[in-house]
């Protein structure tokens, strides 16, 4: 009788021991998949950001460039960080005057890249465009994009200045 019960107390000792390591080897299987999960979200999550941050930068393009059209000096001076101007005014008369002696007559967004070096900046990308207006004809220019602060501007600085030294808007150009 002290044999068949040692031998089931160890039968179900046994039992529960692979009962013990089946549910740690569960466990462990478990926490391997919501890992991996894991990284799969965040792997995808930031390529999905990229995305919209790329999207977000074409976009202003495109706002700047048909307030540009529609003469909408206000919102052309909204979307931009121009650092050729510490006066607000002064920059307001030469976008002013830029609208009326330089229209735009036509762009497209060739293509939005990642820029290398954000700088000051949280992010940054180089828009390159084809614009077409009257004092240059046609030509191509890359267009900083920027955010500052969470907001997404058009960077237009000193060097950025355009063939014929358009009033247009100062960007870096390729003829």
């Amino acid at each position: 009788m002290r044999l068949a019960s040692f031998q089931m107390v160890f039968r179900v000792e046994k039992e529960d021991a692979v009962t013990l390591r089946n549910g740690k080897f569960l466990l462990f299987i478990a926490a391997v998949l919501v890992l991996a999960g894991g990284v799969l979200f965040l792997n995808r999550s930031s390529g999905s950001v990229a995305e919209s941050d790329t999207r977000i930068a074409e976009d202003l393009i495109h706002q700047y460039f048909k307030a540009i059209q529609n003469s909408d000096v206000d919102q052309v001076v909204s979307l931009v960080i121009d650092t050729r101007f510490k006066d607000p005014k002064e920059k307001r008369e030469v976008y002013d005057n830029a609208s009326l002696e330089d229209p735009l007559y036509s762009y497209r967004v060739i293509s939005v890249v990642k820029s290398s070096e954000d700088g000051p900046y949280e992010k940054s990308y180089d828009v390159k465009a084809a614009i077409s207006n009257k004092k240059n004809g046609e030509i191509e220019i890359t267009l900083p994009v920027v955010k500052v602060n969470g907001d997404w501007k058009v960077l237009i600085q000193h060097n950025d200045i355009p063939a014929k030294n358009s009033t247009f808007s100062d960007a870096r150009h390729k003829n």
